[in-house]
């Protein structure tokens, strides 16, 4: 009989082979559980094609608009209104302190132990990044200002005088600060960031911080799509790359299986 089939060892290695596939994260060769990528992305182009297909963006945004008087009436209305404008305060403020963190967090951590002052630099470090790569310079630096995707207010369909573009369409009429993606939304759901930071020894408390970011940045979507400044697709792609970059900072940064020594 083959030896490979009663070998202990080989036995343990297929064991953590399906342990692995079925994971919903993936190991790396560092050791680091990265989050899932591929799934949210295809999911996301799936939902792109239907938006698309069946006219959701123009449907949607439609519910909010007054055509008798043409005009959004809860672009000016209240809370929506002030949610809008304070609404991105509270992530400005998660993004400053991340960088305070990672510049200072050798005087502000009351530890002795270098390996748990290095993950807390990098935890804000990780927080500070994620807020200027993302949603500054990825969305309201770079695409919202070669996109071209006018938003539903300047759309002829709701009053306004350029032409509507679905999602995926490039515009070849070039503005800066177009509809996609929303950058107030993305901006919102940075706050899932915080889920990135905190220690898988405490899912409750990741879950609750991915979950209050995503219900965050969906209203603040809402906000926008109600006021009539983007369409529903902006919002969603605002969140999935907002996501993806904390993806890939996170597989740079962030290594929770590193184990503080205990003091």
């Amino acid at each position: 009989m083959n030896d490979t089939l009663i070998n202990p060892a080989h036995s343990r290695d297929a064991i953590n082979l399906r342990s692995d596939f079925s994971s919903p994260h993936t190991v790396t060769a560092a050791g680091r559980k990265s989050w899932p990528v591929w799934r949210p992305l295809i999911a996301t182009l799936l939902v792109s094609l239907l938006i698309r297909i069946w006219d959701v963006d123009q449907h949607v945004s439609a519910m909010f608009y007054d055509s008798g008087n043409g005009i959004w009436p809860f672009e000016r209305a209240h809370p929506w209104l002030w949610f809008y404008r304070n609404g991105v305060i509270p992530p400005i403020v998660v993004g400053v302190v991340g960088a305070v963190v990672a510049v200072f967090g050798t005087h502000l951590l009351h530890s002795k132990d270098p390996l748990k002052i290095k993950q807390f630099r990098l935890s804000g470090l990780f927080l500070a990044l994620l807020l200027i790569i993302g949603p500054g310079l990825l969305v309201n630096g770079f695409l919202k200002s070669v996109w071209g995707r006018p938003r539903p207010v300047q759309c002829t369909v709701f009053g306004g005088d350029k032409q509507f573009l679905p999602v995926g369409a490039w515009g070849s009429d070039r503005f800066p600060n177009s509809s996609f993606p929303s950058g107030h939304a993305a901006v919102a759901f940075y706050l899932i960031g915080l889920g990135f930071v905190v220690s898988p020894k405490r899912p409750w408390l990741r879950r609750a911080c991915f979950a209050g970011g995503l219900i965050y940045g969906l209203a603040m979507g809402f906000t926008r799509v109600l006021q009539g400044g983007h369409f529903t697709s902006d919002v969603i792609w605002a969140g999935v790359l907002t996501y993806l970059v904390a993806v890939a900072l996170s597989g740079m940064l962030i290594d929770h299986d590193e184990q503080p020594a205990s003091t």
